[in-house]
Protein backbone atom coordinates (compact mmCIF):
# COMPACT_ATOMS: atom_id res chain seq x y z
CA UNK A 1 0.00 0.00 0.00
CA UNK A 2 1.57 3.71 -1.39
CA UNK A 3 -0.44 7.02 -0.78
CA UNK A 4 0.72 9.45 -2.84
CA UNK A 5 1.43 12.64 -1.41
CA UNK A 6 0.98 15.74 -3.74
CA UNK A 7 2.13 19.12 -2.46
CA UNK A 8 1.00 21.79 -4.71
CA UNK A 9 -1.34 19.38 -6.48
CA UNK A 10 -3.73 21.87 -7.24
CA UNK A 11 -1.54 23.74 -9.73
CA UNK A 12 -1.15 23.77 -13.48
CA UNK A 13 0.56 20.18 -13.93
CA UNK A 14 -0.07 18.80 -10.68
CA UNK A 15 -3.87 18.86 -10.96
CA UNK A 16 -3.43 16.96 -14.09
CA UNK A 17 -1.49 14.49 -11.93
CA UNK A 18 -3.77 13.82 -9.52
CA UNK A 19 -6.95 13.17 -10.93
CA UNK A 20 -4.52 10.43 -13.70
CA UNK A 21 -3.26 8.94 -10.55
CA UNK A 22 -7.28 8.91 -9.05
CA UNK A 23 -8.20 7.47 -12.44
CA UNK A 24 -5.75 4.48 -11.88
CA UNK A 25 -7.08 4.19 -8.43
CA UNK A 26 -4.36 5.34 -6.91
CA UNK A 27 -4.97 7.12 -3.02
CA UNK A 28 -3.64 10.78 -3.24
CA UNK A 29 -3.70 13.07 -0.12
CA UNK A 30 -3.46 16.82 -1.71
CA UNK A 31 -1.62 19.34 0.42
CA UNK A 32 -2.41 22.56 -1.50
CA UNK A 33 -4.24 26.07 -0.42
CA UNK A 34 -6.05 26.61 -3.28
CA UNK A 35 -9.27 24.01 -3.55
CA UNK A 36 -8.98 21.37 -6.36
CA UNK A 37 -12.23 20.26 -7.80
CA UNK A 38 -13.85 17.76 -9.13
CA UNK A 39 -11.67 15.47 -6.94
CA UNK A 40 -13.91 15.06 -3.84
CA UNK A 41 -15.85 12.46 -5.53
CA UNK A 42 -13.46 9.70 -5.43
CA UNK A 43 -13.33 8.02 -1.98
CA UNK A 44 -9.67 7.32 -2.97
CA UNK A 45 -9.06 11.39 -2.14
CA UNK A 46 -7.82 13.53 0.53
CA UNK A 47 -7.00 16.89 0.47
CA UNK A 48 -5.56 19.47 3.20
CA UNK A 49 -6.52 22.85 2.20
CA UNK A 50 -3.10 24.41 4.27
CA UNK A 51 0.28 25.21 3.30
CA UNK A 52 2.93 22.21 3.50
CA UNK A 53 4.81 24.69 6.45
CA UNK A 54 1.83 24.25 8.84
CA UNK A 55 1.65 20.68 8.62
CA UNK A 56 3.74 17.85 10.64
CA UNK A 57 3.06 14.44 9.77
CA UNK A 58 2.40 11.48 6.91
CA UNK A 59 1.77 8.29 6.99
CA UNK A 60 4.91 6.14 6.35
CA UNK A 61 5.78 4.93 3.31
CA UNK A 62 4.65 7.68 1.32
CA UNK A 63 5.47 8.98 -2.14
CA UNK A 64 5.68 12.48 -2.47
CA UNK A 65 5.55 14.43 -5.42
CA UNK A 66 6.62 18.32 -4.78
CA UNK A 67 5.37 20.70 -7.46
CA UNK A 68 4.82 23.48 -4.86
CA UNK A 69 7.06 26.65 -6.61
CA UNK A 70 6.62 30.33 -7.29
CA UNK A 71 6.90 30.24 -10.88
CA UNK A 72 5.62 32.39 -13.49
CA UNK A 73 6.55 33.30 -17.03
CA UNK A 74 9.70 35.39 -18.34
CA UNK A 75 8.03 38.29 -16.92
CA UNK A 76 7.59 36.85 -13.36
CA UNK A 77 10.82 36.00 -12.45
CA UNK A 78 12.59 39.07 -13.60
CA UNK A 79 9.86 41.21 -11.76
CA UNK A 80 10.10 39.18 -8.18
CA UNK A 81 13.49 37.45 -8.30
CA UNK A 82 14.54 37.85 -5.10
CA UNK A 83 10.83 36.66 -3.57
CA UNK A 84 10.83 33.91 -6.24
CA UNK A 85 13.98 33.05 -4.90
CA UNK A 86 13.14 33.10 -1.41
CA UNK A 87 10.01 31.34 -1.42
CA UNK A 88 10.97 28.60 -3.79
CA UNK A 89 14.00 27.43 -0.59
CA UNK A 90 11.84 27.78 2.17
CA UNK A 91 9.62 25.38 0.36
CA UNK A 92 12.23 23.32 -0.51
CA UNK A 93 13.46 23.43 3.10
CA UNK A 94 10.48 22.86 4.87
CA UNK A 95 9.77 19.63 2.33
CA UNK A 96 12.87 17.69 2.39
CA UNK A 97 12.82 17.83 6.16
CA UNK A 98 9.24 17.07 6.48
CA UNK A 99 10.04 13.74 4.23
CA UNK A 100 12.54 13.00 6.71
CA UNK A 101 10.43 13.44 9.42
CA UNK A 102 7.69 11.28 7.98
CA UNK A 103 10.14 8.50 6.81
CA UNK A 104 8.78 9.19 3.12
CA UNK A 105 9.52 6.72 0.87
CA UNK A 106 10.45 8.42 -2.36
CA UNK A 107 10.08 12.15 -3.34
CA UNK A 108 9.51 13.15 -6.80
CA UNK A 109 10.99 16.78 -7.41
CA UNK A 110 9.25 18.85 -10.14
CA UNK A 111 12.54 20.84 -11.57
CA UNK A 112 12.73 22.41 -14.69
CA UNK A 113 14.13 22.94 -17.94
CA UNK A 114 15.60 26.06 -16.75
CA UNK A 115 18.64 24.52 -14.98
CA UNK A 116 20.01 24.08 -18.41
CA UNK A 117 19.99 28.22 -18.93
CA UNK A 118 23.71 28.14 -18.98
CA UNK A 119 23.95 25.46 -21.92
CA UNK A 120 26.11 25.76 -25.03
CA UNK A 121 25.67 22.39 -26.91
CA UNK A 122 21.97 21.04 -27.82
CA UNK A 123 20.17 19.49 -27.65
CA UNK A 124 20.24 18.90 -23.91
CA UNK A 125 20.00 15.41 -22.34
CA UNK A 126 20.18 14.13 -18.79
CA UNK A 127 23.82 13.85 -18.84
CA UNK A 128 24.68 17.60 -19.90
CA UNK A 129 23.39 19.20 -16.64
CA UNK A 130 27.68 18.06 -16.05
CA UNK A 131 28.61 20.39 -18.51
CA UNK A 132 26.60 23.21 -18.17
CA UNK A 133 27.06 27.09 -16.67
CA UNK A 134 25.15 27.48 -14.15
CA UNK A 135 21.42 29.16 -14.44
CA UNK A 136 21.81 33.21 -13.52
CA UNK A 137 18.71 33.79 -13.21
CA UNK A 138 16.96 33.05 -10.23
CA UNK A 139 14.19 30.74 -10.77
CA UNK A 140 16.56 28.62 -12.61
CA UNK A 141 19.06 28.77 -9.63
CA UNK A 142 16.28 27.96 -7.25
CA UNK A 143 15.06 24.85 -9.51
CA UNK A 144 18.85 23.56 -9.88
CA UNK A 145 18.94 23.71 -5.98
CA UNK A 146 15.70 22.09 -5.98
CA UNK A 147 17.96 18.75 -7.36
CA UNK A 148 21.07 20.14 -4.98
CA UNK A 149 18.31 19.38 -2.10
CA UNK A 150 17.68 15.48 -3.87
CA UNK A 151 21.01 14.73 -4.01
CA UNK A 152 21.99 15.90 -0.32
CA UNK A 153 19.40 14.10 1.12
CA UNK A 154 20.13 11.12 -0.12
CA UNK A 155 23.50 10.96 0.89
CA UNK A 156 22.86 12.03 4.76
CA UNK A 157 19.34 10.12 5.16
CA UNK A 158 19.38 8.27 2.32
CA UNK A 159 15.34 9.79 0.97
CA UNK A 160 15.09 8.12 -2.59
CA UNK A 161 14.13 10.65 -5.07
CA UNK A 162 13.19 10.91 -8.91
CA UNK A 163 13.89 14.75 -10.48
CA UNK A 164 11.93 15.17 -13.15
CA UNK A 165 12.51 17.97 -15.54
CA UNK A 166 9.44 19.41 -18.11
CA UNK A 167 10.38 21.39 -21.33
CA UNK A 168 8.20 24.42 -21.88
CA UNK A 169 4.84 23.09 -20.47
CA UNK A 170 1.62 24.60 -22.34
CA UNK A 171 -2.06 23.54 -22.70
CA UNK A 172 -5.19 25.23 -20.63
CA UNK A 173 -5.49 26.04 -17.27
CA UNK A 174 -3.20 29.43 -17.09
CA UNK A 175 -4.33 33.20 -16.87
CA UNK A 176 -3.29 34.92 -19.98
CA UNK A 177 -4.01 38.10 -18.69
CA UNK A 178 -1.24 37.56 -15.77
CA UNK A 179 2.73 36.98 -16.12
CA UNK A 180 1.70 33.67 -18.00
CA UNK A 181 3.86 31.75 -20.37
CA UNK A 182 4.71 32.34 -24.12
CA UNK A 183 1.72 30.43 -25.52
CA UNK A 184 -1.33 32.02 -23.65
CA UNK A 185 0.79 35.06 -23.73
CA UNK A 186 0.73 35.43 -27.58
CA UNK A 187 -2.64 33.62 -28.15
CA UNK A 188 -4.94 36.07 -26.00
CA UNK A 189 -2.92 38.97 -27.35
CA UNK A 190 -3.34 37.82 -31.15
CA UNK A 191 -7.00 37.13 -30.61
CA UNK A 192 -7.07 41.01 -29.30
CA UNK A 193 -5.40 41.60 -32.59
CA UNK A 194 -2.02 43.03 -31.47
CA UNK A 195 -0.56 44.16 -34.81
CA UNK A 196 2.60 44.53 -35.04
CA UNK A 197 2.40 41.99 -32.51
CA UNK A 198 5.48 42.90 -30.01
CA UNK A 199 8.28 39.89 -29.53
CA UNK A 200 10.92 40.53 -26.60
CA UNK A 201 13.96 40.07 -28.18
CA UNK A 202 14.67 38.75 -31.92
CA UNK A 203 12.00 36.13 -32.02
CA UNK A 204 15.03 33.85 -32.95
CA UNK A 205 14.61 32.21 -28.92
CA UNK A 206 13.91 28.47 -29.69
CA UNK A 207 11.55 26.29 -27.13
CA UNK A 208 10.31 22.80 -27.73
CA UNK A 209 6.54 22.67 -26.00
CA UNK A 210 5.31 19.90 -24.41
CA UNK A 211 1.24 19.38 -23.43
CA UNK A 212 0.76 19.53 -19.65
CA UNK A 213 -1.34 16.33 -20.36
CA UNK A 214 1.47 14.46 -21.69
CA UNK A 215 3.38 15.80 -18.97
CA UNK A 216 1.29 14.29 -16.32
CA UNK A 217 1.30 11.29 -17.76
CA UNK A 218 5.34 10.84 -17.50
CA UNK A 219 4.79 11.46 -13.92
CA UNK A 220 2.70 8.93 -13.10
CA UNK A 221 4.41 6.57 -15.09
CA UNK A 222 7.42 7.31 -12.77
CA UNK A 223 4.92 7.01 -9.91
CA UNK A 224 3.75 3.56 -11.03
CA UNK A 225 7.78 2.28 -11.29
CA UNK A 226 8.75 3.31 -7.98
CA UNK A 227 5.37 1.10 -6.92
CA UNK A 228 6.90 -1.27 -8.51
CA UNK A 229 10.29 -0.97 -7.36
CA UNK A 230 11.95 -0.42 -10.61
CA UNK A 231 15.43 0.18 -10.20
CA UNK A 232 15.86 2.49 -13.08
CA UNK A 233 13.84 5.27 -11.51
CA UNK A 234 15.45 4.91 -8.38
CA UNK A 235 17.83 8.03 -7.61
CA UNK A 236 17.90 9.66 -11.23
CA UNK A 237 16.31 12.49 -13.61
CA UNK A 238 14.62 12.55 -16.59
CA UNK A 239 13.63 14.94 -18.87
CA UNK A 240 9.81 15.19 -20.14
CA UNK A 241 9.50 17.01 -23.72
CA UNK A 242 8.09 17.11 -27.20
CA UNK A 243 11.98 17.60 -28.65
CA UNK A 244 10.48 19.49 -31.68
CA UNK A 245 12.00 22.86 -31.46
CA UNK A 246 10.30 26.14 -32.82
CA UNK A 247 11.57 29.63 -32.89
CA UNK A 248 9.47 31.81 -30.70
CA UNK A 249 8.99 34.07 -33.84
CA UNK A 250 7.63 30.77 -36.38
CA UNK A 251 5.55 29.67 -32.88
CA UNK A 252 3.85 33.55 -33.15
CA UNK A 253 3.31 33.46 -37.24
CA UNK A 254 1.79 29.82 -36.50
CA UNK A 255 -0.82 31.06 -34.22
CA UNK A 256 -1.76 34.20 -35.99
CA UNK A 257 -2.38 32.17 -39.30
CA UNK A 258 -4.41 29.62 -37.74
CA UNK A 259 -6.59 32.90 -36.19
CA UNK A 260 -6.35 35.30 -39.30
CA UNK A 261 -5.08 33.22 -42.00
CA UNK A 262 -5.83 35.89 -45.01
CA UNK A 263 -4.01 38.69 -43.27
CA UNK A 264 -0.74 39.97 -43.01
CA UNK A 265 1.10 40.07 -39.56
CA UNK A 266 3.70 42.34 -38.80
CA UNK A 267 6.07 42.34 -35.83
CA UNK A 268 7.39 44.64 -33.09
CA UNK A 269 11.04 43.48 -31.44
CA UNK A 270 11.78 44.69 -28.26
CA UNK A 271 14.65 44.63 -26.06
CA UNK A 272 15.35 41.04 -24.72
CA UNK A 273 14.73 40.23 -20.80
CA UNK A 274 17.81 40.30 -19.23
CA UNK A 275 17.84 36.09 -18.69
CA UNK A 276 16.28 35.36 -21.70
CA UNK A 277 17.78 31.78 -22.78
CA UNK A 278 18.17 31.49 -26.76
CA UNK A 279 18.04 28.17 -27.08
CA UNK A 280 16.32 25.25 -24.85
CA UNK A 281 16.51 22.72 -27.15
CA UNK A 282 15.53 18.60 -25.57
CA UNK A 283 16.42 15.34 -25.77
CA UNK A 284 13.90 12.65 -23.76
CA UNK A 285 15.65 9.73 -25.44
CA UNK A 286 16.01 8.54 -21.44
CA UNK A 287 12.25 9.18 -20.75
CA UNK A 288 11.51 7.43 -24.39
CA UNK A 289 13.92 4.50 -23.74
CA UNK A 290 13.58 3.77 -19.92
CA UNK A 291 10.23 4.77 -19.41
CA UNK A 292 8.46 4.00 -22.62
CA UNK A 293 6.99 7.56 -22.61
CA UNK A 294 6.31 9.98 -25.86
CA UNK A 295 4.23 12.93 -25.91
CA UNK A 296 1.05 12.50 -27.95
CA UNK A 297 -0.66 15.86 -27.93
CA UNK A 298 1.50 18.00 -30.78
CA UNK A 299 2.14 21.71 -31.05
CA UNK A 300 -1.03 22.53 -33.41
CA UNK A 301 -2.93 20.38 -31.48
CA UNK A 302 -2.16 22.91 -28.29
CA UNK A 303 -2.18 25.68 -30.48
CA UNK A 304 -6.00 24.86 -31.52
CA UNK A 305 -6.82 23.89 -27.88
CA UNK A 306 -5.91 27.23 -26.47
CA UNK A 307 -7.12 29.34 -29.96
CA UNK A 308 -10.60 27.56 -29.47
CA UNK A 309 -10.62 28.07 -25.50
CA UNK A 310 -9.27 31.71 -25.16
CA UNK A 311 -11.83 32.46 -28.62
CA UNK A 312 -15.03 31.52 -25.97
CA UNK A 313 -13.57 33.05 -23.04
CA UNK A 314 -12.09 36.54 -24.30
CA UNK A 315 -13.57 36.83 -27.64
CA UNK A 316 -11.47 37.72 -30.72
CA UNK A 317 -11.13 41.40 -32.29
Amino acid sequence: FFMIVTIGGSGFIGSRVVRKLLESSQEVLNIDPIYLSGCAYSPKYSYIQDRIQRLFGLPQNSIVINFAASLGGVAYFHKYPASLLTENLDILNYVFKFAVRSSIKHIIQISSSMVFEGAEEFPVSEDSLLKCKIPLSSYGMSKLVSEVFCKAFLDEFNLQYTIVRPFNVAGLGEDPTKDSHVIPQLVYRILQKENPLRLYGDGTQVRCFTHVEDIARGICQIVQCIIAEESFVQNTDFNLSSDVPISIEALARRIWEKVYPNEMLSIEYLPAFKYDVKQRISDSLKSRTLLGWKPQISLDEILDEVIDDYTACYGRT
